[in-house]
């Protein structure tokens, strides 16, 4: 489990549900978002070490895009 690379996917899926046009898709990406939030909050219940965007010291804004390609998908 990659917390960092996670956070990117779900922030990248937050974006592409903004965009969707249809429900059929919309519904496909809810369903990969609850598969991911679910594994990293089972990572960060075990003791798993937080995605470094939310550590203070990351220096990014937390609002930088995501872009689709940036994603991997669950499967």
């Amino acid at each position: 489990m990659d917390p960092n690379k996670t956070l990117t996917n779900i922030r990248a899926i937050l974006t592409e549900m903004d965009r969707t046009r249809t429900r059929e898709e919309f519904t496909s990406l809810a369903d990969e978002l609850t598969w991911m939030v679910k594994d990293l909050d089972k990572w960060l219940t075990t003791g798993g070490f937080v995605p470094t965007a939310w550590s203070h010291e990351f220096t990014h804004s937390p609002t930088d895009e995501i872009t689709t390609s940036e994603r991997t998908t669950y499967g």
